[in-house]
Parts: C-alpha cells; structure tokens; sequence
C-alpha cells in the first residue's frame, strides 16, 4: 500500500532531517559554549581550528572516498555526529573543557563533510540543476526551521524540563537519528 519513495526524495528528506538539527544546534552552538564558561576568544579560536581541521579533513576524504562509498560514508558519518553531539549533551557544564573543545571541533568536522558529500551524491543519482537547487531550498528553508523551532523553545517549561540550549543539542540527535534512518533506508532499497 505504500508508495515507494524515489532515491531523490530519501535524500531530500534525510537532508531535511539533517538541515533541521543543523539549526537547531549549529545556530545555538555559541551560546552552548559560552554557557559552559568559554570566552568569546576561546569561542572563536575552538571554531577557527575546528573549520581549518575541515578543510584538512575535506583535502583527506577527496582523495579517499570514492563515488560509490558516498552513502556508506554519509551514513557514518551521521552516526558520529550524533554520539558525537551525545557526548556534548553528558559533558554540559562539568568544566571538562579539552572534551568540550575536541568533540565541538568533531562536530563542525563531521557536519562540514556531510554538507559537501551531499552534492557528489546526488549527482550520481541525477544530474540535473532542478534537483540541486531542490537541494539548496531544502537545506535552507529546514535549517531555518531548525533555528525557529530552537528560537520558540527556548526558556520554555515542556513536561517540567526547562528547555535550554542542552535540550535543543538532544533535540537536533533525535533529528540526526532521523536523517540516519532514511540514509539507511536508501542504502538498504537499492541492496534489494
């Protein structure tokens, strides 16, 4: 009875997913740090040596990574980035600051080379400018969502919790955990 969901679209939706928990943490990331006692200063050098290990991880992957490996290595990378961002949510304010700074710069790592694996990927499934520029509103107009589901939430009481930014950063898992599931499900589709 179900109607079975293109390649196309599962990457749109696991990008969807992605995107979401994206705004959710990516734009409250900061304000996290800062809560955890960091400085605007230490902020920025965590940030700026987190985008230089980018660019160094992106140079290593290029070379690595082939087209074929692209959804194992998306699917992996998803699940890094959650366990990743858990190990964030257990260390809030226990003034563990060299884990606080490694698993930050994972984090934008990991959330870098799954940006930029995306556009490879779908370029294997269909080389065509109207999926890709889908792919820009759908990273765009979910990240937003992200950030105003994170921007409503904040300082409300749900169920007795006071939702902080270590709520959102939980919330955006379970949005990473989503985008794993249809990453997954698109691998799995095309093994049968």
């Amino acid at each position: 009875m179900s109607k079975r969901i293109s390649n196309e679209n599962r990457i749109l939706i696991m990008l969807a997913f992605f995107s979401v928990s994206l705004g959710l943490w990516g734009n409250f990331r900061q304000l996290w740090l800062q809560n955890n006692g960091l400085e605007v200063g230490k902020i920025s050098n965590i940030l700026s040596l987190g985008t230089f290990l980018c660019v160094i991880g992106i140079i290593i992957f290029s070379k690595k990574i082939k087209v074929n490996s692209l959804k194992t290595f998306i699917s992996t990378a998803l699940v890094l980035k959650a366990i990743n961002l858990v190990g964030l949510f257990v260390i809030d304010n226990s003034n563990i600051m060299i884990f606080i700074r490694i698993f930050v710069m994972l984090d934008i790592i990991l959330e870098k080379l799954i940006i930029i694996s995306i556009y490879p990927l779908i370029v294997t499934i269909k080389k065509d400018d109207n999926f890709y520029s889908k792919r820009k509103l759908t990273e765009y107009l979910f990240r937003d969502l992200g950030l105003l589901i994170g921007g409503i939430l904040i300082g409300k009481v749900i169920a007795g919790v006071v939702v902080n930014y270590n709520i959102c950063l939980l919330i955006s898992v379970v949005f990473l955990v989503f985008a794993f599931i249809f990453s997954n499900r698109n691998k799995s589709k095309r093994a049968n």
